[in-house]
């Protein structure tokens, strides 16, 4: 289903963006056009640059490159209303004090160029605040919480993490400090008790490190250390064979809290996931995504605990 939707948007975005591209083109408009592109796409440009340098990586990865062939097709649709715009600017008319205006030509460009910068500015900083950005951040969360992370056994969810960054989340390999052996280089925290830690570990970088004024210490600049814990206390142990999977059990909430592992094991509900890890939106699902006022809201209205387990 989703790769059905992302080649619908494909297909949609190539008809808008050759729609525009033919038109710009006739003969009547391409000296217009070569001024109007340019400047368009240009801008367009610059918002994704901005918003990488702002970042220090790939700030427009993850679903917003995924999102690109969209914004393309939108700056086409742009581009190709600017190229009228200067077209008509060329035809008799009775706004007389218009046509006076000095300039008016690079005016025109400029506020092409604001309005390029502008939505794609807002499509990059607008995204993490949707109902779908929400949706993937609790999926992400749902797939990553069943995978078993015991103290000193965490390289299960550490490795998947690692995937996720480079394949998802829009780091570079440079960027992931730690290794599948728990290594980090140049660090003194590889072995504790004669033991590897697992973590995963990513540099975001920021934008000081450019400034002027910057201040660093033999290459390094100030840090932000922003840690979480990947290891659990439940199981103690990984599993020596089989699917290693904890299991998503929902428990009513009105229900009170089960006391036995007997009793969560009899709790019928559950989440399901595909072959990848990937969480599966059924009913239960469903169930599992609703969000409630207070507990007593969720009590009165159906909602349920989530309780992991073996």
């Amino acid at each position: 289903m989703i790769v059905r939707a992302l080649s619908k948007d494909l297909i949609a975005s190539a008809i808008f963006f050759l729609s525009s591209l033919v038109i710009s083109l006739s003969i009547p408009l391409t000296p217009y056009a070569l001024q109007a592109w340019p400047v368009v796409f240009g801008a367009s440009l610059l918002a994704y640059l901005l918003a990488w340098w702002r970042t220090g990586r790939s700030g427009v990865g993850g679903s917003s490159v995924r999102r690109i062939p969209f914004t393309i097709a939108l700056q086409a649709l742009l581009a190709a209303g600017v190229t009228q715009v200067l077209a008509a600017n060329d035809l008799p008319s009775g706004m007389l004090p218009l046509h006076a205006l000095p300039a008016r030509i690079l005016i025109f460009l400029i506020l092409g160029g604001v309005a390029a910068f502008g939505l794609t500015w807002l499509a990059l900083v607008k995204e993490q605040s949707t109902d779908a950005a929400a949706k993937a951040r609790w999926n992400q969360f749902l797939e990553l919480v069943r995978i078993p992370s015991p103290p000193r056994q965490e390289h299960l969810k550490a490795a998947e993490i690692h995937r996720r960054l480079v394949n998802e989340w829009g780091f570079s390999p440079e960027e992931v400090m730690t290794r599948a052996d728990g290594v980090i280089a140049a660090s003194d925290t590889n072995l504790v008790d004669g033991l590897p830690v697992y973590n995963a570990c990513v540099v975001i970088k920021g934008s000081y490190s450019s400034r002027a004024d910057a201040q660093q210490y033999h290459g390094q600049f100030p840090k932000v250390l922003v840690e979480g814990h990947i290891d659990v206390v439940n199981p103690e142990e990984l599993p020596k064979s089989g699917d290693p999977s904890m299991r998503i059990k929902l428990q009513p909430y009105a229900q009170p809290v089960v006391a036995t592992p007997e009793e969560l094991a009899a709790i019928p509900d559950e989440l399901s996931f595909d072959a990848r890890g990937r969480v599966i939106e059924d009913d239960k699902y469903a169930t599992a995504s609703r969000v409630f006022k207070d507990a007593k809201d969720a009590e009165a209205g159906g909602g349920v605990r989530l309780i992991i387990r073996r």
